[in-house]
């Protein structure tokens, strides 16, 4: 088993990959930015700055694996000018510090980890229409495109260093944390409407298969390089609510939400649900990796169930 240490360990993500680590029976270390309790090890550091403290230094080279998946969250609040800095920054500036980190160890010839995963998201393609998208695509060219594109080249270095691998996760689903519960509140209540042309693709992936894939990415250190963490199946908008509403017991028949008034209402971060992309995961099953929930009926029947 491997020493890992993870880095958003609070998360969606990292909460349920954590308990997978220790049921894997990994050592598994959390670095924050701020202390908390609980049944696994932390050591705390500044992510915004150039050095880290000695003992949370030392965690981190003495790890065998690094998973760094701290990023502040896209979607907390409206998209202004500083929120907008803080996204990119967060994610960027703890990627920076993490890459100096191990880079001046290897230089020293100290000793440090062998394997870096790094989330990252199916935002780095932009608004691509019908177009099938592996990782060989070229990024696109909004906000969240260039949020993405920062994040990957600020862990670049790495590649040469280390065996590196980069986790592109679609739209996480899972019952009670997430896109999800948001989605599914006003179909609840009789209020489900589809935004924009429903048209726009939604590459998504239930979060037993994302923490299962990272899982994968931990015991095949093999794998380098741009993964794309989606469902072998992903859907049009319009398609994805009629199938929540189904799967809540719901009507299927909604309203559309034009994208005018949803950027009028939510400003430039109407764009993450009006606009999408049409993901492919080949690269990750041509490895041997199997998908549990293919598609969305199956994954909505299990987090609902």
């Amino acid at each position: 088993m491997a020493s890992i240490i993870l880095t958003g360990g609070g998360g969606l993500v990292g909460a349920r990959l954590s308990e997978q680590l220790l049921s894997d029976g990994h050592q598994l270390t959390h670095l924050v930015s701020s202390t908390r309790e609980g049944r696994v090890p932390t050591f705390t550091y500044d992510p915004m700055a150039e050095t880290m403290p000695e003992q949370a230094r030392k965690a981190l080279l003495e790890s065998d694996i690094v998973i760094h998946l701290a990023g502040e969250p896209i979607a907390a609040r409206r998209w202004s000018k500083p929120q907008k800095e803080r996204i990119v920054q967060s994610r960027v500036q703890s990627t920076a510090l993490l890459r100096n980190t191990i880079i001046d160890a290897k230089k020293k010839g100290e000793r440090h980890p062998a394997r870096y995963i790094q989330a990252s998201a199916v935002g780095y393609y932009g608004n691509r229409g019908d177009e099938w998208l592996d990782e060989s695509a070229k990024p696109g060219h909004d906000f969240l495109a260039d949020t993405v594109v920062a994040w990957e080249q600020a862990a670049a270095p790495l590649i040469d260093a280390l065996s590196t691998a980069f986790v592109r996760i679609g739209i996480v689903l899972d019952r009670d944390a997430g896109a999800l519960p948001k989605m599914a509140m006003p179909v609840k209540l009789f209020l489900g409407a589809i935004p924009g042309s429903g048209k726009q693709w939604m590459s998504w992936i239930h979060i037993a298969d994302l923490i299962a894939l990272i899982r994968w990415l931990v015991l095949h250190p093999d794998l380098k390089g741009p993964f794309n963490a989606v469902s072998p199946e992903p859907i049009q908008a319009a398609d994805f609510m009629k199938q929540l509403a189904r799967a809540l017991g719901r009507p299927t028949l909604m309203p559309y939400v034009p994208e005018a008034a949803l950027k009028l209402g939510m400003g430039e971060m109407a764009e993450m649900i009006t606009t999408g992309s049409r993901v492919s995961c080949k690269k990750i099953e041509q490895t041997g990796f199997s998908f549990q929930f293919k598609n969305l009926p199956s994954a909505l029947a299990d987090l609902f169930e």
